[in-house]
């Protein structure tokens, strides 16, 4: 049996196309295995399950099953948790974090989209607080740290109003809430989306007041220049708040309030790049809706990344649908199994141009660089061969004198030869190959040089006779010497 198996594996091995076809074949396999060999389980870091990270992750988790992909969502104690969480927990590969608050220390973090905005409210009871600078000296609670609350807090009131640490509390956003009911602290920092349903609890609490930031552009002013690196990151933005938005029945907040806001940024570490452009797909129509401080549209948006790019991200928004997505075999219904053969046939493309940009790479060394880089090391080889082939072109035409000096040089050029041992492997060959010419050309010029010497010695002996002759006879013929 296995002869006869390697009759026919021979006998296809000389088939003209038989690479070909088994290259087809492999790729065929490829496709077929990368469309259901898909990760079935993604895990993203979010919030508490009370804020609008949790409520996010809901909505991104039941578009996810139509694409048979089970999202687990891990509960933080915020937006900096979350970036620890990522970091360290090599399970999750997606999580939410807030503007300001990158911790670009962590290198291998990338940003995916910034997917919505996030209002620093500011709660407070006392009626004597009326704007910003009247927190100085006052009791105010900017939520535990982890959380994206409590740096961005902590920099306002430390930075602008100057504010003493012990005046400065980090209890939960929960335990803030209720002692700002009981009157134990003055104010309290949340910063947290409007669809949170924590935040509609707070402000349908009877007699809380929010804070207005007329001079929010002063305050985004001063952390540019004290940072030149903010003012490319957009620290913070400002939105308005209009009056009765809230709860229009009880008219509330009575006035239009300006409120500083923060973005929220989708980002991953160690997600694929097929993975990426489906979570990008789901936030698409998650985010892209009109919202309460937004417009259709206005999100997915890339602006002021502090976290390096995902290149899928950047792939995602210059091409929102691929040709293969777009194709007239996939665009009815985007399900599961379309998507990810959209994805794996994409795969196939790009390693099929690289392969192609290989080839020619490979084929453009073989014909310039290759023979190059050999006659660049074959320089000593090639100088020695044209000195031998200088005297072999002439040693028939040289005086006996002439073809020992040309003896002399071969036998130095072979000694110099022989003590060279820095000759590449490849040109070996033609190493010994013009040794072995030298030793034939020195064998003929031994051969030359005794035919010479016996004609010379021949010649002599003529002459002698010649001259014994004719000197007898009173001639002199020395001139003929």
């Amino acid at each position: 049996m296995l002869k006869k198996i390697k009759s026919i594996l021979s006998k296809l091995h000389h088939f003209p196309y038989f690479y070909g076809i088994l290259f087809f074949f492999f790729l065929i396999v490829f496709i077929i295995y990368d469309t259901f060999s898909h990760k079935r389980d993604v895990y993203i870091a979010v919030g508490s399950s009370s804020g609008a990270y949790y409520e996010y992750a809901l909505q991104y988790k039941k578009l996810l099953k139509k694409y048979e992909v089970e999202l687990h969502i891990v509960e933080t104690k915020g937006a900096v948790d979350a970036q620890d969480q990522l970091e360290d927990n090599k399970s999750i590969t997606f999580a939410f974090a807030q503007g300001g608050v990158e911790k670009t220390e962590f290198k291998e973090i990338y940003a995916l989209a910034n997917v919505a905005h996030e209002p620093i409210w500011v709660f407070y009871k006392d009626d004597k607080i009326k704007k910003f600078d009247d927190l100085k000296g006052k009791i105010v609670n900017i939520c535990q740290k982890g959380t994206g609350t409590e740096p961005v807090a902590r920099e306002l009131l430390v930075k602008l109003l100057k504010m003493d640490e012990k005046n400065i509390k980090t209890h939960s956003a929960k335990e803030g809430y209720r002692l700002l009911l009981e009157g134990k602290i003055d104010a309290m920092f949340y910063i947290i989306a409007k669809s949170s349903s924590e935040l509609r609890r707070i402000v349908m609490t009877k007699g809380m007041h929010i804070m207005h930031f007329p001079n929010s552009n002063s305050i985004k002013k001063f952390f540019i220049e004290e940072d030149m690196n903010t003012s490319g990151n957009r620290y913070y933005s400002t939105v308005i708040l209009k009056k009765y938005s809230l709860d229009y029945i009880n008219k509330f907040p009575k006035n239009d309030k300006e409120l500083m806001v923060k973005r929220t940024i989708l980002v991953t570490k160690g997600a694929s790049d097929s993975m990426v452009r489906l979570l990008l797909k789901v936030a698409q129509k998650v985010h892209s809706k009109v919202a309460f401080f937004h417009n259709e549209g206005h999100f997915l948006n890339t602006h002021a990344f502090r976290f390096p790019q995902h290149p899928a991200s950047k792939y995602y928004f210059e091409n929102s649908e691929h040709h293969y997505e777009r194709n007239i075999l996939l665009n009815n219904e985007m399900t599961c199994e379309r998507y990810w053969l959209a994805q794996s046939l994409k795969k196939v493309e790009d390693f099929v141009l690289i392969f192609i940009v290989l080839l020619g790479l490979m084929g453009f060394f073989i014909e310039v660089i290759y023979p190059i880089v050999q006659i660049f090391t074959r320089r000593k080889v090639n100088r020695w061969y044209r000195k031998v082939n200088r005297i072999d072109s002439k040693i028939e035409v040289c005086s006996l004198e002439e073809l020992q000096e040309k003896k002399l040089e071969l036998e130095e050029t072979l000694r110099e030869m022989r003590n060279t041992d820095n000759i590449a492997s490849v040109h070996l060959e033609a190493y010994y190959s013009v040794q072995q010419q030298i030793k034939t050309i020195l064998e003929n010029l031994q051969s030359l040089l005794k035919g010479k010497r016996l004609k010379r010695l021949k010649r002599l002996r003529i002459l002698k006779r010649f001259k014994r002759k004719y000197i007898k006879k009173g001639i002199h013929c020395c001139s003929y010497l």
